[in-house]
C-alpha cells in the first residue's frame, strides 16, 4: 500500500507545476487510477483492522519490549510522531483526504471540467462503501469462526454485519414461572 501511495505522489509531481486548470483534470484522472490499484489491497487491509486495533493494544499492555520498540519507533521522522495505532490507520484514512482535495478543487474549476472530479468523487466515495463492505465480511467471518459450529454458514454473499453481542432472552414459564437466558445475537 506504501508503495502504491508512493507511485501515486511520484505521478503527481508534474502535475503541480502545470498550469492550474489543466492539472485539476489530470490530478482527477490520476486520483481515479490510483483509487482503482487501491481497491483491493486497502480493503483488505482495512478489514483485518478490526484484528490489528485490539492486538496491538494488548500487546502495548502486556509486552514491555513492544511498548519500547513502540515508543522509539514514533521518534523516528517517518512516524510524524504518531503512535503505533494512528499510524497503522493513516492508509484508511487517506482516500477521505483525496475527497477533501477534490471538493475543494471542484469549488474552483470550471463547470465543463467539474465531469472528471465527480467522477474521481464517485469513485472515492465508492471505494469508502467497499471498505464498508469489507469490514462488514471480515466481521462474519470472524463470528461465523467464533462460533465455530461447522453446520453454520454466516459468510454468504449478501450478509451483512450490523452488530454482535449478548442478549438476555426472558420470558414467561409454565406456571408463570420467568426464564432467562443469555444469547449471542
Amino acid at each position: 500500500i506504501q508503495l502504491l501511495h508512493k507511485q501515486f505522489l511520484n505521478e503527481l509531481r508534474p502535475l503541480i507545476a502545470m498550469d492550474v486548470s489543466i492539472s485539476q483534470v489530470l490530478i482527477a484522472e490520476k486520483i481515479i487510477d490510483h483509487v482503482r490499484r487501491l481497491r483491493k489491497p486497502l480493503g483488505s487491509y482495512t478489514a483485518h483492522m478490526i484484528h490489528v486495533t485490539p492486538f496491538v493494544r494488548s500487546k502495548l499492555k502486556s509486552n514491555a519490549l513492544f511498548r519500547r520498540f513502540c515508543i522509539e519507533r514514533q521518534k523516528v521522522d517517518e512516524s510524524d510522531g504518531l503512535p503505533i495505532d494512528s499510524t497503522l490507520i493513516v492508509p484508511v484514512q487517506r482516500p477521505s483526504r483525496y475527497l477533501l482535495l477534490l471538493r475543494e478543487m471542484s469549488k474552483n474549476i470550471s463547470a465543463k471540467d467539474r465531469d472528471k472530479l465527480k467522477s474521481a468523487i464517485d469513485e472515492l466515495n465508492d471505494l469508502n462503501s467497499y471498505f464498508d463492505i469489507c469490514v462488514s465480511r471480515e466481521r462474519v467471518v470472524s463470528l461465523e469462526m467464533k462460533i465455530g459450529d461447522p453446520w453454520l454458514k454466516l459468510a454468504v454473499k449478501g450478509r451483512e454485519y450490523i452488530m454482535d453481542g449478548r442478549l438476555k432472552k426472558t420470558q414467561d414459564g409454565i406456571f408463570h414461572m420467568e426464564s432467562s437466558h443469555e444469547r449471542h445475537f
